[in-house]
């Protein structure tokens, strides 16, 4: 098939999740000797790093400039959409698919992620073509957990009005396509109670075994753990407030010699205790396997979110013992208990951690069952056979669907 796809970024380098799924999704079509024309919108003016893109896909990159996101978010006070997803309302973009849909006679098209949804539907209305929408979250759930955590009644009602316009915006989006993938089955449930009509079916994230390969206890750092994502994204970065300020000195309690690695972009410095010994802020890097194969343990503390984490995965996959709120696990098949532990109070979670820098038998235990579980679950072949099913049948109904008009 020759398939247009419309990422809501590069998907390279494979430093945050979204772009790991994405990547992931069309490696696995190019295995399937599928040809990909890649529509991806970033910010700033490149150049970009592509990596391995250009070996695997057509990539047509849009560079943009979406402003001040506090000016930006108060001008869209009383417009229909939520902001986050007009900030990815980029006219230029829709001028680019026009011509890819004049010069190419694509068999379908998905789009990866709802802040993108837009450009599916106008492309799918103006060339017909065959469409598969992915999920990455219900973004609406997300946007009320943040509704029902905050304390400030201005941005409470805020919050509220981008939670109400994420809700029209989404259903909307999604009426339009053929075809659903969410990325967990608890997601593909709540898709499927607000759109009855619409085939929804779950495509997990993925881990590539090769490059997430396992490392044994006796090669890492004692009493050393990880807490690790982007934190422009506002649920890591409610996560590492919290964990660097209320559970870390509950374990710094138990065990004075440990240490936390927080790693991920933009760290919100000055809601952070300061850098120590004990504390050591990383920031962003380039390659995040030298943590996964030297800490000892990793720390999902997330009260906020949506989806399904793949850092979770691609820790299990390294031999990384995990300690997770039912958030961070949230959308992973990993039973607690036997494949990681879960705990969702800062009493709870520090226990955890203190637990296994303390016993390497119990680390040892949870990073093979952890390493077990996903070379039996998760895969980047299954996610490319997955994915074409699903193209295969928004093409079927596109079908029927245009002889019934006909």
């Amino acid at each position: 098939m020759k398939i247009l796809g419309i990422t809501s970024r590069i998907p390279w380098p494979l430093t945050d999740g979204a772009r790991i799924c994405m990547y992931h999704a069309l490696s696995g079509l190019a295995a399937r000797g599928h040809e990909l024309h890649i529509v991806a919108p970033e910010e700033g003016s490149g150049p970009f790093d592509i990596g391995a893109l250009d070996s695997k896909v057509k990539l047509n990159v849009y560079p943009f400039n979406p402003g001040n996101r506090i000016v930006g978010a108060a001008r869209t006070i009383f417009h229909e959409r939520p902001y986050t997803q007009l900030r990815k309302e980029i006219p230029g973009l829709y001028t680019l698919l026009d011509r890819l849909g004049r010069e190419e006679q694509f068999d379908a098209m998905y789009v990866d992620q709802s802040h993108v949804a837009a450009y599916g539907t106008y492309m799918k209305e103006k060339f017909n073509l065959p469409y598969l929408f992915r999920s990455h979250n219900v973004e609406h759930e997300i946007w009320r957990r943040h509704t029902d955590r905050s304390t400030n009644p201005l941005m409470r009602l805020w919050l509220e009005s981008q939670c109400r316009k994420w809700k029209e915006f989404e259903v909307e989006a999604m009426r339009s396509a053929d075809v659903c993938a969410a990325i967990t089955e608890r997601d593909a449930n709540t898709i499927k109670a607000l759109l009855p009509e619409l085939p929804v079916e779950t495509i997990p994230a993925s881990v590539d075994l090769e490059r997430f390969s396992f490392v044994g206890d006796d090669e890492r750092e004692e009493e050393s753990m990880i807490l690790l994502g982007g934190m422009k994204w506002a649920p890591n970065r409610d996560a590492a407030i919290w964990f660097a300020n209320d559970i870390l000195p509950l374990i710094l309690r138990e065990v004075p010699t440990a240490v936390c690695y927080l790693v991920g972009e933009a760290p919100p410095l000055s809601e952070l205790p300061p850098p120590s010994n004990s504390f050591k802020v990383e920031g962003y890097v380039d390659e995040i396997l030298p943590y996964y194969r030297s800490v000892a343990v990793g720390v999902i503390p997330l009260r906020v979110g949506g989806g399904m984490r793949v850092k979770m995965v691609e820790m299990m996959a390294s031999g990384l013992p995990i300690v997770s709120s039912s958030i961070g696990a949230e959308g992973n098949l990993a039973e607690p208990g036997e494949h990681y532990l879960k705990g969702d109070s800062a009493e709870e979670i520090a226990g955890h951690v203190v637990r296994l820098l303390k016993e390497k038998s119990e680390r040892k235990t949870f990073a093979e069952k952890g390493r077990a579980f996903v070379e039996q679950t998760y895969s980047v072949e299954e996610i490319g056979r997955q994915f074409e099913e699903l193209l295969e049948m928004a093409i079927h109904r596109r079908r029927v669907a245009s002889e019934l008009t006909a």
